[in-house]
Protein backbone atom coordinates (compact mmCIF):
# COMPACT_ATOMS: atom_id res chain seq x y z
CA UNK A 1 0.00 0.00 0.00
CA UNK A 2 2.82 2.38 0.80
CA UNK A 3 4.45 1.59 -2.54
CA UNK A 4 1.14 2.31 -4.27
CA UNK A 5 0.77 5.60 -2.41
CA UNK A 6 4.30 6.74 -3.28
CA UNK A 7 3.95 5.89 -6.97
CA UNK A 8 0.65 7.78 -7.20
CA UNK A 9 2.08 10.71 -5.23
CA UNK A 10 5.11 10.94 -7.48
CA UNK A 11 2.91 10.87 -10.58
CA UNK A 12 0.29 13.37 -9.41
CA UNK A 13 -2.28 14.29 -12.06
CA UNK A 14 -4.92 17.00 -12.08
CA UNK A 15 -8.69 16.47 -12.24
CA UNK A 16 -9.84 14.40 -15.21
CA UNK A 17 -6.25 13.98 -16.39
CA UNK A 18 -5.51 10.94 -14.21
CA UNK A 19 -4.37 8.80 -17.14
CA UNK A 20 -1.23 7.32 -15.57
CA UNK A 21 -2.96 6.89 -12.21
CA UNK A 22 -5.90 5.11 -13.83
CA UNK A 23 -3.59 2.81 -15.77
CA UNK A 24 -1.64 2.00 -12.61
CA UNK A 25 -4.78 1.20 -10.62
CA UNK A 26 -6.09 -1.01 -13.43
CA UNK A 27 -2.78 -2.86 -13.52
CA UNK A 28 -2.97 -3.51 -9.77
CA UNK A 29 -6.58 -4.71 -9.99
CA UNK A 30 -5.67 -7.01 -12.88
CA UNK A 31 -2.88 -8.51 -10.77
CA UNK A 32 -5.31 -9.11 -7.91
CA UNK A 33 -7.77 -10.75 -10.30
CA UNK A 34 -10.45 -8.06 -10.19
CA UNK A 35 -12.06 -6.95 -13.44
CA UNK A 36 -11.93 -3.19 -13.84
CA UNK A 37 -14.19 -1.26 -16.21
CA UNK A 38 -13.49 2.29 -17.39
CA UNK A 39 -15.89 5.03 -16.32
CA UNK A 40 -16.01 8.83 -16.49
CA UNK A 41 -12.97 9.00 -18.74
CA UNK A 42 -10.23 8.34 -16.20
CA UNK A 43 -12.24 6.48 -13.56
CA UNK A 44 -12.61 2.77 -12.86
CA UNK A 45 -15.20 0.42 -11.43
CA UNK A 46 -14.05 -2.86 -9.95
CA UNK A 47 -16.31 -5.67 -8.74
CA UNK A 48 -15.70 -8.27 -6.07
CA UNK A 49 -18.51 -10.80 -6.28
CA UNK A 50 -19.21 -12.64 -3.04
CA UNK A 51 -20.70 -16.07 -2.45
CA UNK A 52 -24.19 -14.57 -2.77
CA UNK A 53 -24.14 -12.28 -5.83
CA UNK A 54 -27.82 -11.48 -5.28
CA UNK A 55 -27.09 -10.09 -1.82
CA UNK A 56 -26.44 -6.48 -0.92
CA UNK A 57 -23.67 -4.42 -2.54
CA UNK A 58 -21.48 -1.98 -0.66
CA UNK A 59 -19.48 0.59 -2.61
CA UNK A 60 -16.07 1.74 -1.42
CA UNK A 61 -14.88 4.95 -3.05
CA UNK A 62 -11.52 6.68 -3.48
CA UNK A 63 -10.74 9.88 -5.37
CA UNK A 64 -7.59 9.96 -7.53
CA UNK A 65 -6.91 13.55 -8.63
CA UNK A 66 -4.29 15.99 -7.40
CA UNK A 67 -4.39 19.74 -6.79
CA UNK A 68 -2.81 22.51 -8.91
CA UNK A 69 -0.09 23.21 -6.32
CA UNK A 70 3.69 23.21 -6.61
CA UNK A 71 4.95 20.71 -4.03
CA UNK A 72 7.50 21.88 -1.44
CA UNK A 73 7.72 18.80 0.80
CA UNK A 74 11.18 17.74 -0.37
CA UNK A 75 10.10 14.10 -0.23
CA UNK A 76 12.18 11.65 -2.29
CA UNK A 77 8.93 10.68 -4.03
CA UNK A 78 7.66 14.24 -4.48
CA UNK A 79 5.53 14.97 -7.52
CA UNK A 80 7.42 14.90 -10.80
CA UNK A 81 4.62 16.83 -12.50
CA UNK A 82 5.26 20.53 -12.07
CA UNK A 83 2.19 22.27 -10.69
CA UNK A 84 0.38 19.09 -9.64
CA UNK A 85 0.53 17.73 -6.10
CA UNK A 86 -1.39 15.29 -3.92
CA UNK A 87 -2.00 17.90 -1.24
CA UNK A 88 -5.39 16.49 -0.19
CA UNK A 89 -4.47 12.85 0.44
CA UNK A 90 -6.06 11.35 -2.66
CA UNK A 91 -2.91 9.31 -3.25
CA UNK A 92 -3.48 7.72 0.15
CA UNK A 93 -7.20 7.23 -0.51
CA UNK A 94 -6.45 5.37 -3.74
CA UNK A 95 -3.73 3.24 -2.18
CA UNK A 96 -6.03 2.40 0.75
CA UNK A 97 -8.81 1.27 -1.57
CA UNK A 98 -6.36 -0.94 -3.44
CA UNK A 99 -5.37 -2.40 -0.06
CA UNK A 100 -8.99 -3.01 0.89
CA UNK A 101 -9.54 -4.61 -2.51
CA UNK A 102 -6.71 -7.10 -1.87
CA UNK A 103 -8.13 -7.97 1.54
CA UNK A 104 -11.71 -8.39 0.36
CA UNK A 105 -10.82 -10.33 -2.78
CA UNK A 106 -9.08 -12.92 -0.60
CA UNK A 107 -12.24 -13.08 1.53
CA UNK A 108 -14.72 -13.15 -1.36
CA UNK A 109 -15.96 -16.66 -0.54
CA UNK A 110 -16.98 -15.39 2.90
CA UNK A 111 -18.89 -12.33 1.66
CA UNK A 112 -22.67 -12.64 1.66
CA UNK A 113 -22.93 -9.98 -1.03
CA UNK A 114 -20.69 -7.86 -3.23
CA UNK A 115 -18.17 -5.05 -3.02
CA UNK A 116 -18.05 -2.39 -5.71
CA UNK A 117 -14.80 -0.44 -5.98
CA UNK A 118 -15.15 3.15 -7.14
CA UNK A 119 -11.90 4.78 -8.25
CA UNK A 120 -13.16 8.26 -9.05
CA UNK A 121 -11.51 11.05 -11.03
CA UNK A 122 -12.11 14.77 -10.75
CA UNK A 123 -13.12 15.32 -7.12
CA UNK A 124 -11.35 18.67 -6.92
CA UNK A 125 -13.94 20.57 -8.92
CA UNK A 126 -13.93 18.19 -11.87
CA UNK A 127 -17.43 16.78 -11.47
CA UNK A 128 -16.09 13.25 -11.13
CA UNK A 129 -18.78 11.81 -8.87
CA UNK A 130 -21.61 13.05 -11.08
CA UNK A 131 -19.97 11.52 -14.16
CA UNK A 132 -19.36 8.20 -12.41
CA UNK A 133 -23.06 8.14 -11.53
CA UNK A 134 -24.02 9.04 -15.09
CA UNK A 135 -21.88 6.18 -16.38
CA UNK A 136 -23.71 3.72 -14.10
CA UNK A 137 -21.55 3.24 -10.99
CA UNK A 138 -24.68 2.95 -8.82
CA UNK A 139 -26.23 0.22 -10.99
CA UNK A 140 -25.65 -3.38 -12.11
CA UNK A 141 -25.63 -4.35 -9.30
CA UNK A 142 -27.43 -1.58 -7.45
CA UNK A 143 -25.45 -0.05 -4.61
CA UNK A 144 -27.04 -0.25 -1.16
CA UNK A 145 -24.47 1.66 0.92
CA UNK A 146 -21.38 3.76 0.14
CA UNK A 147 -18.27 4.37 2.26
CA UNK A 148 -15.24 6.61 1.77
CA UNK A 149 -12.25 7.72 3.82
CA UNK A 150 -10.41 11.03 3.94
CA UNK A 151 -7.00 11.81 5.41
CA UNK A 152 -7.17 14.39 8.21
CA UNK A 153 -4.19 15.87 10.06
CA UNK A 154 -6.43 17.13 12.85
CA UNK A 155 -6.27 13.58 14.19
CA UNK A 156 -3.29 11.40 15.10
CA UNK A 157 -2.59 8.09 13.43
CA UNK A 158 -4.81 5.46 15.02
CA UNK A 159 -7.61 7.94 15.59
CA UNK A 160 -10.58 8.74 13.34
CA UNK A 161 -13.80 10.71 13.32
CA UNK A 162 -17.21 9.72 12.00
CA UNK A 163 -19.36 12.75 12.65
CA UNK A 164 -23.10 12.05 12.28
CA UNK A 165 -25.28 14.16 10.02
CA UNK A 166 -24.05 17.05 7.88
CA UNK A 167 -20.24 17.01 7.68
CA UNK A 168 -19.50 19.42 4.82
CA UNK A 169 -20.92 22.47 3.13
CA UNK A 170 -22.53 23.89 0.01
CA UNK A 171 -19.51 25.15 -1.94
CA UNK A 172 -19.92 28.00 -4.39
CA UNK A 173 -17.05 29.42 -6.42
CA UNK A 174 -17.46 33.05 -7.47
CA UNK A 175 -15.67 35.22 -10.02
CA UNK A 176 -15.99 38.99 -10.38
CA UNK A 177 -14.77 40.38 -13.70
CA UNK A 178 -14.36 44.16 -13.87
CA UNK A 179 -13.72 45.79 -17.24
CA UNK A 180 -12.49 49.35 -17.37
CA UNK A 181 -10.28 51.17 -19.86
CA UNK A 182 -6.52 50.89 -19.76
CA UNK A 183 -4.06 53.71 -20.26
CA UNK A 184 -0.92 55.41 -19.02
CA UNK A 185 -0.49 55.43 -15.27
CA UNK A 186 0.52 59.12 -15.46
CA UNK A 187 -2.84 60.10 -16.97
CA UNK A 188 -5.49 58.32 -14.85
CA UNK A 189 -8.17 60.82 -15.92
CA UNK A 190 -7.97 59.36 -19.42
CA UNK A 191 -8.47 55.79 -18.20
CA UNK A 192 -11.19 53.89 -16.39
CA UNK A 193 -9.43 52.19 -13.49
CA UNK A 194 -10.79 48.65 -12.73
CA UNK A 195 -8.66 48.25 -9.60
CA UNK A 196 -10.56 50.73 -7.40
CA UNK A 197 -13.93 48.97 -7.90
CA UNK A 198 -12.21 45.62 -7.35
CA UNK A 199 -10.92 46.86 -3.99
CA UNK A 200 -14.40 48.09 -3.11
CA UNK A 201 -15.85 44.68 -3.99
CA UNK A 202 -13.34 43.11 -1.61
CA UNK A 203 -14.42 45.48 1.16
CA UNK A 204 -18.10 44.81 0.50
CA UNK A 205 -17.49 41.06 0.71
CA UNK A 206 -15.80 41.49 4.08
CA UNK A 207 -18.86 43.43 5.28
CA UNK A 208 -21.26 40.88 3.86
CA UNK A 209 -20.14 38.37 6.47
CA UNK A 210 -21.75 40.58 9.14
CA UNK A 211 -25.12 40.03 7.48
CA UNK A 212 -24.99 36.33 8.30
CA UNK A 213 -26.35 35.20 11.70
CA UNK A 214 -23.61 33.70 13.88
CA UNK A 215 -25.45 30.37 14.14
CA UNK A 216 -25.25 30.02 10.34
CA UNK A 217 -21.85 28.65 9.38
CA UNK A 218 -20.66 30.74 6.44
CA UNK A 219 -17.31 31.47 4.84
CA UNK A 220 -16.71 34.11 2.17
CA UNK A 221 -13.09 34.02 1.10
CA UNK A 222 -11.36 35.82 -1.77
CA UNK A 223 -8.52 33.56 -2.92
CA UNK A 224 -7.48 35.30 -6.12
CA UNK A 225 -7.05 39.01 -6.94
CA UNK A 226 -5.45 39.84 -10.28
CA UNK A 227 -4.98 43.15 -12.05
CA UNK A 228 -2.28 44.82 -14.07
CA UNK A 229 1.11 43.89 -15.45
CA UNK A 230 3.29 46.97 -14.97
CA UNK A 231 3.92 49.85 -12.55
CA UNK A 232 2.90 52.51 -15.09
CA UNK A 233 -0.02 50.94 -16.97
CA UNK A 234 -3.60 51.19 -15.83
CA UNK A 235 -5.04 47.77 -16.75
CA UNK A 236 -8.17 47.09 -18.73
CA UNK A 237 -9.47 44.44 -16.35
CA UNK A 238 -9.36 43.18 -12.79
CA UNK A 239 -10.61 39.88 -11.36
CA UNK A 240 -11.53 38.60 -7.92
CA UNK A 241 -12.26 34.95 -7.37
CA UNK A 242 -12.95 32.91 -4.29
CA UNK A 243 -15.27 30.55 -2.54
CA UNK A 244 -18.27 30.63 -0.25
CA UNK A 245 -19.13 27.75 2.06
CA UNK A 246 -22.55 27.54 3.67
CA UNK A 247 -24.36 24.77 5.48
CA UNK A 248 -27.86 25.87 4.44
CA UNK A 249 -29.09 26.39 0.90
CA UNK A 250 -30.96 29.50 2.07
CA UNK A 251 -27.72 31.19 3.17
CA UNK A 252 -25.98 30.16 -0.03
CA UNK A 253 -28.70 31.81 -2.11
CA UNK A 254 -28.71 34.93 0.11
CA UNK A 255 -24.96 35.42 -0.29
CA UNK A 256 -25.15 34.90 -4.02
CA UNK A 257 -27.94 37.47 -4.37
CA UNK A 258 -25.95 40.03 -2.37
CA UNK A 259 -22.90 39.47 -4.56
CA UNK A 260 -25.01 40.25 -7.61
CA UNK A 261 -26.15 43.46 -5.90
CA UNK A 262 -22.52 44.39 -5.22
CA UNK A 263 -21.66 43.94 -8.91
CA UNK A 264 -24.52 46.26 -9.89
CA UNK A 265 -23.46 48.82 -7.31
CA UNK A 266 -19.86 49.15 -8.56
CA UNK A 267 -21.17 49.56 -12.12
CA UNK A 268 -23.30 52.49 -10.96
CA UNK A 269 -20.52 54.05 -8.87
CA UNK A 270 -17.55 53.65 -11.18
CA UNK A 271 -18.97 53.33 -14.68
CA UNK A 272 -17.11 50.10 -15.31
CA UNK A 273 -18.55 46.84 -16.54
CA UNK A 274 -18.82 44.16 -13.87
CA UNK A 275 -20.21 40.68 -13.91
CA UNK A 276 -20.16 37.97 -11.28
CA UNK A 277 -20.53 34.28 -12.07
CA UNK A 278 -20.92 31.26 -9.82
CA UNK A 279 -20.16 27.57 -10.03
CA UNK A 280 -20.56 24.92 -7.36
CA UNK A 281 -17.39 23.27 -8.60
CA UNK A 282 -16.43 20.98 -5.77
CA UNK A 283 -19.69 19.34 -4.78
CA UNK A 284 -23.42 19.57 -5.49
CA UNK A 285 -24.43 19.52 -1.81
CA UNK A 286 -23.10 18.78 1.68
CA UNK A 287 -21.98 15.28 2.59
CA UNK A 288 -24.30 13.68 5.14
CA UNK A 289 -23.24 10.75 7.28
CA UNK A 290 -26.49 8.81 7.52
CA UNK A 291 -27.32 8.89 11.24
CA UNK A 292 -28.27 5.27 11.85
CA UNK A 293 -25.12 4.04 10.08
CA UNK A 294 -22.67 5.94 12.29
CA UNK A 295 -22.77 3.59 15.29
CA UNK A 296 -22.29 0.33 13.36
CA UNK A 297 -19.50 1.89 11.27
CA UNK A 298 -17.73 2.89 14.48
CA UNK A 299 -18.14 -0.57 15.92
CA UNK A 300 -16.81 -2.20 12.75
CA UNK A 301 -13.66 -0.07 12.67
CA UNK A 302 -13.05 0.13 16.42
CA UNK A 303 -10.21 -2.41 16.34
CA UNK A 304 -8.51 -0.42 13.59
CA UNK A 305 -8.63 2.93 15.33
CA UNK A 306 -6.84 2.05 18.54
CA UNK A 307 -6.65 5.72 19.58
CA UNK A 308 -10.43 5.98 19.47
CA UNK A 309 -12.73 8.47 17.78
CA UNK A 310 -12.31 12.21 17.86
CA UNK A 311 -14.80 14.98 17.12
CA UNK A 312 -14.77 18.17 15.12
CA UNK A 313 -17.14 21.07 14.57
CA UNK A 314 -15.96 22.56 11.26
CA UNK A 315 -18.12 21.53 8.31
CA UNK A 316 -16.95 24.16 5.83
CA UNK A 317 -15.03 21.81 3.58
CA UNK A 318 -16.61 20.29 0.48
CA UNK A 319 -16.58 16.80 -0.98
CA UNK A 320 -18.37 15.45 -4.04
CA UNK A 321 -18.91 12.15 -2.23
CA UNK A 322 -22.17 13.93 -1.43
CA UNK A 323 -23.44 13.04 -4.92
CA UNK A 324 -23.71 9.36 -4.01
CA UNK A 325 -25.71 10.28 -0.92
CA UNK A 326 -28.65 11.27 -3.11
CA UNK A 327 -29.16 7.58 -3.83
CA UNK A 328 -27.94 5.53 -0.86
CA UNK A 329 -26.87 5.87 2.79
CA UNK A 330 -23.29 7.11 3.08
CA UNK A 331 -20.46 7.20 5.61
CA UNK A 332 -17.30 9.28 5.24
CA UNK A 333 -14.55 8.57 7.77
CA UNK A 334 -11.94 11.18 8.65
CA UNK A 335 -8.76 9.13 9.16
CA UNK A 336 -6.02 10.52 11.38
CA UNK A 337 -2.74 10.95 9.48
CA UNK A 338 -0.70 13.09 11.91
CA UNK A 339 2.36 11.33 13.29
CA UNK A 340 5.27 12.33 15.50
CA UNK A 341 7.16 13.84 12.57
CA UNK A 342 6.31 17.58 12.30
CA UNK A 343 6.18 17.21 8.51
CA UNK A 344 2.86 15.40 8.96
CA UNK A 345 1.25 18.29 10.86
CA UNK A 346 0.31 20.42 7.84
CA UNK A 347 -3.35 20.61 6.85
CA UNK A 348 -4.65 19.63 3.42
CA UNK A 349 -4.26 22.00 0.44
CA UNK A 350 -0.85 23.06 1.73
CA UNK A 351 2.25 22.66 -0.46
CA UNK A 352 3.98 20.86 2.45
CA UNK A 353 1.17 18.41 3.17
CA UNK A 354 2.18 14.81 3.73
CA UNK A 355 1.02 11.96 5.95
CA UNK A 356 2.19 9.30 8.36
CA UNK A 357 1.80 6.35 6.02
CA UNK A 358 0.36 4.11 8.72
CA UNK A 359 -2.85 6.02 8.02
CA UNK A 360 -3.10 4.31 4.62
CA UNK A 361 -3.17 0.90 6.29
CA UNK A 362 -5.78 2.10 8.79
CA UNK A 363 -8.04 3.43 6.04
CA UNK A 364 -7.82 0.15 4.12
CA UNK A 365 -8.53 -1.97 7.18
CA UNK A 366 -11.48 0.23 8.21
CA UNK A 367 -13.14 -0.02 4.80
CA UNK A 368 -12.59 -3.77 4.65
CA UNK A 369 -13.94 -4.28 8.16
CA UNK A 370 -17.08 -2.25 7.49
CA UNK A 371 -17.67 -4.10 4.21
CA UNK A 372 -17.36 -7.53 5.87
CA UNK A 373 -19.69 -6.62 8.72
CA UNK A 374 -22.23 -4.93 6.46
CA UNK A 375 -22.47 -7.93 4.14
CA UNK A 376 -22.47 -10.50 6.96
CA UNK A 377 -25.40 -8.93 8.78
CA UNK A 378 -23.31 -7.81 11.77
CA UNK A 379 -23.91 -4.18 10.82
CA UNK A 380 -26.79 -3.42 13.19
CA UNK A 381 -28.35 -0.01 12.57
CA UNK A 382 -28.70 2.18 15.64
CA UNK A 383 -30.86 5.26 15.18
CA UNK A 384 -30.06 6.55 18.68
CA UNK A 385 -26.34 7.00 18.15
CA UNK A 386 -25.24 10.63 18.71
CA UNK A 387 -28.42 12.22 17.38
Amino acid sequence: MIADRRYIHQNAELSNLEFKTCAYVKEQLDQIGIQADAMAGTGLQGMIWGKNPKGKTIMLRADMDALPIKETTGLPFASQNEGAMHACGHDAHTAALLGAARILYEMRDQLNGNVKLCFQPGEEGGGGAERMIKDGIMENPSVDYAVATHMDARFVVGQAAIKPGVISSYPNAFLFKIRGKGGHGARPHMSLDPIAPAVMIYSFLEGLRKRIPPEESCIIQVCKFQAGSSFNITPDTAELAGTTRTVSLKTKEFVQAKMEEIASLVVALYGVECEVTFSGKTAPAPVVNTLEYVAPAKRSAAKVFTEGYGSYESVTGAEDFSAYGRYVPTTLIRVGCKGDDPSTHFMVHNSNFTIDERAVVNAAAAMASIAVDYLSGDFILDKMEEQ
